[in-house]
C-alpha cells in the first residue's frame, strides 16, 4: 500500500488532478477484490452449513451458489481486468505529467486530457458507495430453515412460516438483479450516457429500500419461526393444547395462531393488558450469524405501549468464548412512551482460523422498568457458523528399508534391519516382511524370518527386525541373502528401497599348509591361496615360482614367478598384488579358475636360505 500511494503521488499541483484520479480508480480495485472475497466468504458459509447438517444442498441453496460463482466470475475475468487498465493508464498519464509539466518553466497540462476522466472517477464514486452497502445484504443461508408442521394443529403456523419465507426470499431475488445490473454499468467500457448514471442512481436508492424492506421481512419471519416451533414442541410432542383455542376440552376464543401456546394445567403467559406498558421479549428463542460479521437479536415489546419502559440485556459465554469468539455485549434497551417498535442488539462475531464447527453463546433480559414485564422468551440463543475448513486429509505415507545394504560378521549373531515411514502419518499402517537366500542358505548361514512391522497414527519412528545368523567353521568368503518388504495396510505404499541385501562377513581362516617349498599340491577349483615366502639373509636376485599347467589369474599366469630382488617383492609377469609384511617377508595369492586339474610348484633359485608356503583360504 505504501508503495501504491507513492505511486500515485502528484510531483505539483498541476498534476495533483490525475493523482486523485489514479487513487479513485486504486480504491475501486480494492472493492472489487473486496467483492469477489466476500462472494467467495458468502458462498463458503453456505457450502459449510451443509457439510455441518451433513445433508444435500436445498434447490434455493444451489440456484444462491451457482449465482455467486456467476457473479465472482464475471468481476474476475471482466470487470476487474478493465478497471485495473483504467488504473494502469491513469498512472501512466500521472507519470507522464509528473516528468513534463513539473520542471520549472514546463506548461500545464492538456485540460482535455484530464477532463476525460470525470466521468470515470463518477462511476467509481458510486462503485465505492456500493461496496460499503455489502452488510445490508440479507443473508440467504437463513432461508433454509423451513420447518414443517408435526401435527394438523399447527398447519397455520407453517403455513406463516412459508409466506414470510416466500416473501424473504421475493426480496433477495430483486436485491439479486439490480446488484446484478449495477454491474454491468460498472465496466470501465460501457457507455455512461445521462441516463446511465440517472440509472446507477436509481437502483443504489432502490437497493437500500430493500435493504429495509429485508430487515422487516426477517423480524416477521423470525416470528412465524418461533409460534412454529413452540407449537411443535407444546401442542405436537406433548399433547397439549393452545391455551383459548376451540378444542374438544373447552375454550371459547377464536383459533388465532398470533395467540401464545402453553399446556394444559400449565399457566398460561401473562398477557399485559392492551392499554398497559406491555412486556419486552426476544423475537426468538434462537439467532445465527457467520464468523466475520455480525448478528442482530432482536426483542419486541408486546400487549401495550403505554409509558417509557426498558429493559437490560447481557451476552453470556457457552461453547463461543466472550472475546475470542464474540464481543461480549450488555446495556439497556429503552422504548418510549407509544413506541413499539422492534429493538436490536447488535453483536460482532470474531474471524478466527480455526476450524471448530457451529458454537454459541447466550443474552438474557433482566431488570425491566417502566412496569413493562418480561415476556417469553427472555433467554435466546446466538449460534456461530464456523467459515474454517478443515485441512486435507494427511497420507498414510510410505514404507522402506532404511538402506539398501546391509552387513554383518558371522561371529556377531544376529544383524538388525531397519524400515522407515516417510512422507505422511495419517491413521495405523504395518507392513509385512520376510527373508529370502542368495549365496547364503537359510539354515546353514542364517536363520529365515518374517513377520509384521506396525505404526501408530501419528508415528513416523523407524521399526527394526532381527535376522540370526549361523557362525559356522567353513571357509567360504562372504556371502548374501536378501529382506523383501510387502502387503503394507491402511492406505500406505511401498518406498525404495522395498529390497535390501544383507552380506554375511566370513570369519574362519585355513589352518595348515597346502604346499610349500619343493613340494608339489593339487588346489582346488575356485579355491584361492596365499603364498607367503622368506628368505634370510636376502640374496640379490632371489627367484620363488610358483608354477603348473593351469595358473590363471593374477598374480601369476602359467609359469610365472614372485622374483625377490633385495627385499622387495615384484612379478616378472602380470600386475602384482605381493604385499611386504615385514623384512624379508612377501605374499601373494594365486587362484585356480580352469576345472583342468594342475600341480603348482615352488622352486627358489640363487643363494641364501628361502622358503615359500601356501594357504587355502577361499572357497
Amino acid at each position: 500500500q505504501g508503495a501504491a500511494a507513492a505511486e500515485d503521488t502528484a510531483a505539483c499541483p498541476a498534476c495533483e488532478g490525475f493523482a486523485q484520479a489514479a487513487r479513485m480508480l486504486r480504491q475501486v480495485v480494492e472493492a472489487l477484490e473486496r467483492e469477489v472475497e466476500k462472494s467467495r466468504e458468502a458462498s463458503h458459509r453456505i457450502t459449510n452449513r451443509i457439510l455441518d447438517e451433513q445433508r444435500r444442498e436445498t434447490p434455493d441453496e444451489k440456484a444462491e451458489l451457482e449465482r455467486l460463482g456467476r457473479h465472482m466470475q464475471r468481476i474476475v475475468d471482466e470487470i476487474l481486468p478493465a478497471w485495473r487498465e483504467q488504473l494502469r493508464k491513469m498512472r501512466e498519464t500521472l507519470k507522464s505529467c509528473n516528468e513534463t509539466h513539473c520542471k520549472p518553466g514546463a506548461p500545464p497540462p492538456d485540460t482535455t486530457t484530464r477532463s476525460g476522466f470525470i466521468d470515470l472517477v463518477e462511476a467509481a464514486q458510486i462503485l465505492l458507495d456500493m461496496d460499503s452497502d455489502w452488510d445490508d445484504r440479507r443473508d440467504f443461508e437463513n432461508l433454509q430453515y423451513l420447518s414443517k408442521a408435526r401435527c394438523p394443529a399447527c398447519k397455520p403456523f407453517e403455513d406463516r412460516v412459508t409466506k414470510a419465507r416466500k416473501k424473504m426470499a421475493d426480496i433477495l431475488s430483486e436485491q439479486y438483479r439490480v446488484r446484478d445490473r449495477f454491474w454491468e454499468l460498472q465496466s470501465p467500457g460501457t457507455k455512461r450516457s445521462r441516463e446511465a448514471r440517472e440509472e446507477q442512481r436509481s437502483l443504489k436508492r432502490r437497493l437500500e429500500e430493500l435493504a429495509a424492506e429485508a430487515k422487516e421481512a426477517e423480524q416477521e419471519w423470525n416470528w412465524a419461526m418461533d409460534d412454529l416451533d413452540r407449537c411443535n414442541r407444546e401442542r405436537c410432542q406433548r399433547g397439549g393444547v393452545r391455551v383459548g383455542s376451540v378444542t374438544p376440552l373447552g375454550g371459547t376464543n377464536p383459533f388465532d395462531p398470533n395467540n401464545p401456546i402453553g399446556v394444559v394445567g400449565g399457566t398460561p403467559p401473562v398477557q399485559p393488558p392492551a392499554d398497559g406498558p406491555g412486556a419486552v421479549q426476544f423475537a426468538s428463542p434462537a439467532f445465527s450469524g457467520g464468523e466475520g460479521g455480525a448478528v442482530a437479536v432482536i426483542v419486541v415489546r408486546t400487549g401495550g405501549a403505554k409509558g417509557a419502559v426498558g429493559v437490560g440485556y447481557a451476552t453470556a459465554p457457552g461453547t463461543a468464548a466472550s472475546g475470542a469468539d464474540f464481543t461480549p455485549a450488555s446495556g439497556t434497551l429503552s422504548w418510549a412512551d407509544g413506541d413499539a417498535s422492534v429493538k436490536a442488539i447488535s453483536i460482532a462475531l470474531a474471524d478466527d482460523t480455526l476450524v471448530e464447527g457451529t458454537e454459541s453463546f447466550t443474552v438474557t433480559l433482566s431488570s425491566p422498568t417502566g412496569g413493562a414485564a418480561l415476556g417469553s422468551p427472555t433467554t435466546a440463543t446466538v449460534s456461530i457458523a464456523d467459515n474454517d475448513l478443515p485441512p486435507p486429509p494427511q497420507p498414510a505415507g510410505s514404507i522402506q528399508f532404511s538402506a539398501s545394504t546391509y552387513s554383518t560378521a558371522e561371529n556377531q549373531g544376529t544383524v538388525t534391519v531397519t524400515a522407515t515411514r516417510t512422507g505422511g502419518t495419517n491413521g495405523t499402517v504395518t507392513v509385512q516382511y520376510f527373508t529370502g537366500p542368495s549365496s547364503a542358505t537359510a539354515g546353514f548361514d542364517y536363520q529365515a524370518v518374517n513377520g509384521t512391522l506396525a505404526w501408530e497414527n501419528g508415528d513416523a519412528s523407524p521399526k527394526s527386525f532381527t535376522v540370526p545368523i549361523i557362525n559356522d567353521t567353513l571357509v567360504e568368503g562372504p556371502e548374501t541373502f536378501f529382506v523383501t518388504l510387502n502387503s503394507p495396510t491402511g492406505g500406505a505404499t511401498l518406498g525404495a528401497p522395498a529390497t535390501a541385501t544383507v552380506t554375511i562377513t566370513d570369519d574362519d581362516v585355513a589352518t595348515g599348509p597346502c604346499g610349500s617349498q619343493g613340494n608339489a599340491w593339487q588346489p582346488n577349483t575356485g579355491a584361492s591361496y596365499v603364498c607367503s615366502g622368506n628368505c634370510d639373509p636376502c640374496p640379490s636376485p632371489q627367484t620363488v615360482t610358483v608354477s603348473g599347467d593351469r595358473v590363471t589369474v593374477s598374480p601369476f599366469h602359467a609359469g610365472g614367478a614372485a622374483t625377490f630382488t633385495g627385499c622387495s617383492p615384484s612379478l616378472q609377469s602380470d600386475s602384482s598384488t605381493l604385499t611386504y609384511f615385514g623384512q624379508s617377508n612377501h605374499r601373494a595369492t594365486i587362484t585356480r579358475t580352469s576345472n583342468n586339474a594342475f600341480s603348482a610348484n615352488i622352486v627358489s633359485s640363487g643363494g641364501g636360505s628361502c622358503a615359500m608356503t601356501c594357504f587355502r583360504v577361499g572357497p
